[in-house]
């Protein structure tokens, strides 16, 4: 149950027998013309330079876990995004890029909606007090009209991560997963942006712990599907 306490995340360590050996949903593209070690120096340093403009008041160290970081989920969602069978011609500017279809984007969906519950805390609305006030609710109110199609689309998208996790075991194939985080961050992104379904200046404390309850069900089921590709997510970005 996405908006439940039962929720239940996607298999992260599922895999079968190919061949007389093993093969795990990490399974990577077969041919590079990049090695990860190489990309990932070059990318940490750029992401650095990137960090350093963006927030030049962090210090070092936290500069620096954040630039790993993305420049990890850059160079690893790169690598995946085109499947096992691709030949991979390595374009840095691409893969670290905020929009499109990045690690960093898909990174950021998740640091934007964790965000959102430090502003919501700053603000004197305890994360937890609203969570346990929608979940008394009963939600087919909240779930009908025009907000409740775009949720219900969300929802129903990430409902599918187990099933999309076992594809790629089934298929070999980490960009079936890769894919579908990066719809469920799109999906995640175009609800979100809209001013009319803020959590902050939501019109009633109803409505706005049923979308507290949203964005949690949207983290947890990123931090599983990211988990399950080996990209980090940084605390900010």
């Amino acid at each position: 149950h996405l908006l439940g306490v039962e929720h239940r995340q996607p298999v992260e360590r599922q895999h079968e027998r190919r061949g007389g050996h093993h093969r795990t949903v990490h399974d990577r593209p077969q041919t590079q013309s990049l090695e990860e070690g190489e990309g990932q120096r070059h990318e940490r340093g750029a992401q650095l330079a990137e960090v350093d403009a963006r927030d030049p008041e962090r210090d070092a160290a936290g500069r620096e876990a954040t630039a790993t970081a993305v420049a990890t989920g850059a160079l690893r969602y790169f690598m995946m995004k085109f499947g096992r069978t691709r030949i991979i011609t390595f374009d840095m500017e691409e893969a670290l890029a905020f929009t499109g279809e990045t690690g960093p984007y898909v990174q950021n969906a998740v640091v934007r909606a964790r965000n959102i519950f430090g502003k919501l805390e700053a603000e004197g609305h305890r994360v937890a007090d609203l969570l346990a006030r929608a979940r008394s609710f009963n939600l087919g109110a909240f779930l009908s009209g025009e907000e409740g199609d775009e949720v219900w689309s969300l929802l129903l998208l990430m409902a599918r991560s187990e099933e999309v996790a076992e594809q790629a075991i089934r298929a070999e194939d980490v960009a079936l997963v890769a894919k579908h985080a990066f719809a469920v961050a799109q999906a995640f992104h175009s609800y979100y942006q809209k001013p009319r379904y803020s959590l902050l200046y939501a019109e009633t404390e109803d409505l706005r712990a049923c979308r507290t309850l949203v964005v949690d069900a949207f983290v947890r089921q990123m931090e599983v599907l990211l988990g399950l590709l080996g990209i980090p997510v940084p605390e900010r970005m």
